[in-house]
């Protein structure tokens, strides 16, 4: 092959690479920072119990993180009176957090009860309701089946840290990860 045959070659072996590149990008997924935690309804309708101690701030920021997550995702969420899944706020004293959820299991290895809880040592109640709702959100969607994620997610390792870095609501990647459960 002459030197100027390999010259009108070689525009045309780019631009075929090229594609070929762009084609495969396009069929890879979009990376998500979300990760789970070991909790996994096998229902994906489930209501929390707000006990007598969630009151005030506190109510109303639980109240509008379950309706968040039931208008932002594929699971039913609401609150009533089943003792399935209780949510309080209450002083746990200085034990480093402000928020706690625990879970325990059925023998299919489903999630059988739960328990999410704001520690009002930390989390004051005078404090922003979207601060809270943000401590409610991380700790229901732990109960949901989500781990710890990015800063600038509801899933971030401090619900106060993503709160201070603008989160407010649960974001496109704690979506996804619900919704990648149910």
């Amino acid at each position: 092959m002459s030197k100027l045959q390999r010259c009108r070659k070689w525009p045309i072996s780019l631009v075929s690479t090229l594609l070929s590149f762009l084609f495969l990008m396009s069929i890879v997924p979009v990376a998500s920072a979300y990760s789970y935690s070991k909790s996994h309804w096998l229902n994906k309708n489930q209501v929390v119990m707000l006990m007598a101690t969630v009151k005030g701030n506190y109510l109303t920021s639980a109240k509008q993180a379950v309706s968040n997550i039931n208008s932002a995702t594929k699971v039913g969420f609401s609150t009533g009176t089943r003792m399935v899944w209780q949510a309080t706020s209450q002083n746990f004293g200085k034990n480093g957090w402000e928020g706690q959820s625990a879970y325990t299991f059925l023998a299919s290895g489903y999630t059988k009860d739960a328990v999410s809880r704001v520690n009002t040592y930390y989390m004051k109640s005078s404090y922003p309701v979207a601060r809270m709702r943000v401590l409610w959100l991380h700790e229901f969607s732990h109960c949901w089946g989500l781990g710890h994620s990015t800063i600038n997610t509801v899933m971030y390792k401090s619900a106060s840290d993503a709160y201070n870095n603008g989160v407010r609501y649960l974001t496109s990647d704690d979506i996804k990860g619900i919704n990648s459960r149910y």
